[in-house]
């Protein structure tokens, strides 16, 4: 059977899976819109209320805090809306892309259900001072590399 024009209407969250399947069955083609379930200035997953809550107070739009962030806007598009979950250095780049301070910092680690960020720990606490003196990003890699440790951006 040859299906010759499949436009397909779907939230964000079962995007992923859903091309999957039909590139697994042969449906070549397709056209995929995607639609929020909700408006854009309502937080979803409510789960991500405090970071989109620090995005609002940074006054940034989404893309210049990914700009600020080195974050791929296509993966911080998937960040925010749950589809992805970041890794602990990409959690970092978002915290210091919002100028976020220590305590905050580690509270979007929490969220995120990743590790703190301890002192006692070298690269741990070269990140702690660049969030304490809201060092951005370009500055705290160059902190990091200084003390030959890995960066927190590609």
């Amino acid at each position: 059977m040859k299906l010759s024009k499949i436009e397909i209407i779907t939230g964000m969250s079962k995007l992923t899976g859903l091309k999957s399947v039909l590139s697994r069955a042969g449906v070549r083609g397709m056209t995929v819109v995607q639609v929020l379930g909700c408006g854009v200035d309502i937080c979803y997953p409510e789960e991500n209320r405090p970071l989109y809550e620090k995005l609002k107070e940074s006054g940034l739009t989404r893309a210049e805090l990914f700009a600020r962030s080195s974050i791929n806007p296509s993966y911080g598009y998937q960040l925010l809306s749950g589809l992805r979950s970041p890794a602990r250095d990409t959690a970092v780049q978002l915290a210091l892309g919002l100028a976020l301070g220590v305590d905050d910092a580690q509270k979007l680690l929490r969220m995120a259900k990743l590790g703190a960020l301890y002192p006692r720990d070298r690269r741990g606490r070269n990140i702690i001072f660049s969030l304490s003196g809201l060092l951005p990003l370009p500055q705290t890699n160059e902190l990091l590399f200084s003390h030959s440790m890995n960066g927190l951006s590609k």
